[in-house]
């Protein structure tokens, strides 16, 4: 009876045919690994620019609907009067905006009250304030800026608009207890 024989090693034929799948596999395995982290931080960041937005336009609202009235006096400025004689004055600079809040009672040269930036990566910005309406409307737009980079962002231009002076309207059509 004959016993068969065990082998104990690969053939150079076999490992001409393995060694290249081998490469092919881990060089796709490469790729697919860097094109999934690209679109990971593509849509961190994106994620990351609607959270600001977001954050903006619901301060810049608020802001608007509880003022008496709104300046612009350039497409980079817009400042609220608050009933009380507070201030609330916005301000874009460079690739931000900046809110401040000034109380009537301090001195203009002191500190705001509050400070608050929003970045503007990506974005050009103007103010408009459209008087002719029964309430002032101010509308903020934000205009994508293309970028000169290899893998660049989809930026979606958008405007926000707010009335000025809702929330004393809403206040007093509404019963006092």
């Amino acid at each position: 009876m004959r016993h068969p024989c065990h082998r104990h090693g690969w053939s150079l034929l076999e490992l001409l045919v393995v060694i290249p799948l081998m490469t092919l596999l881990m060089s796709g395995s490469a790729m697919l690994l860097t094109s999934l982290f690209r679109s990971q931080e593509t849509l961190r960041s994106e994620l990351q620019q609607q959270s600001g937005q977001a954050r903006l336009a619901t301060q810049l609202r608020a802001d608007a609907h509880s003022a008496n009235s709104v300046t612009s006096r350039s497409p980079q400025t817009c400042e609220f009067a608050l009933a009380g004689g507070d201030t609330i004055h916005y301000e874009i600079k460079g690739d931000s905006l900046h809110r401040e809040l000034r109380h009537a009672s301090e001195p203009p040269a002191s500190d705001p009250a509050a400070r608050e930036s929003y970045s503007l990566d990506g974005f050009s910005a103007a103010f408009n304030v459209d008087p002719a309406r029964e309430r002032p409307l101010v509308r903020l737009k934000l205009t994508a800026v293309p970028e000169e980079t290899k893998f660049p962002r989809t930026n979606h231009s958008t405007a926000i608009e707010a009335a000025v002076g809702i929330h004393p309207m809403l206040t007093a059509g509404r019963a006092q207890p």
